[in-house]
């Protein structure tokens, strides 16, 4: 029995894959042999022997792949619009995601708008942006806004956009009164943010089955 021959199978069997270094030199070795064949050939097998390299270096983390992120700028927002306590009808409900200091959609805002029906509910959000990185707190620019004809617009809820909180990923709900000119309700969570206009929101809880 030939036992030199199974020890040599076995030593090539657990050698590792060539490094980036190795890859590069052998590219070089490589390189410098077929300089004297074929042009055409050599460059095909240059071509080769490069996807080689970087399907190595991606592999072994010397390259590293972007990431997209999809991050939440605005939650899911459910509520009912009245007037002292009657439902309100049709009434535009807009949820922004960043406004500006003066109570306006900043320029390149992200917008959901909806239409009360006849029993006042509404329903806007989520709204959320792709960035390359992951972004958990940050500005809490976001908010409602009411407008009984589509063209003059009244806070709902509003906040400092200076604040810095986190943006719930839990369903909200909202209670909106054209018979007040303004309220403050706070969201609860790990930073509560607070907020100003004719709408109370809160997080929806979930009921324990």
């Amino acid at each position: 029995m030939n036992v030199h021959g199974k020890r040599g199978r076995r030593a090539v069997a657990a050698r590792q894959a060539p490094s980036g270094l190795d890859a590069v030199m052998s590219l070089s070795m490589v390189n410098s042999s077929m300089s004297r064949e074929n042009p055409r050939k050599h460059s095909m097998k240059l071509f080769s022997s490069v996807l080689l390299i970087a399907s190595i270096a991606v592999l072994s983390g010397c390259i590293p792949i972007p990431m997209k992120h999809h991050n939440l700028t605005a939650p899911l927002i459910s509520g009912t619009v009245t007037r002292a306590g009657v439902p309100v009808s049709g009434t535009h409900v807009q949820l922004v995601d960043q406004f500006d200091d003066t109570g306006a959609p900043a320029p390149g805002a992200l917008k959901d708008e909806a239409v009360t029906d006849q029993q006042g509910h509404f329903t806007v959000g989520p709204l959320s942006r792709v960035t390359k990185k992951r972004v958990d707190l940050h500005t809490v620019p976001w908010g409602l806004r009411l407008s009984s004809d589509d063209k003059t617009w009244q806070p709902g809820w509003l906040v400092d956009p200076t604040v810095y909180g986190e943006v719930p990923k839990a369903p909200i709900s909202a209670l909106c009164d054209f018979s007040v000119d303004s309220k403050s309700s706070a969201i609860d969570g790990d930073l509560a943010v607070a907020g100003n206009g004719r709408c109370i929101l809160q997080l929806v809880e979930k009921t324990k089955k």
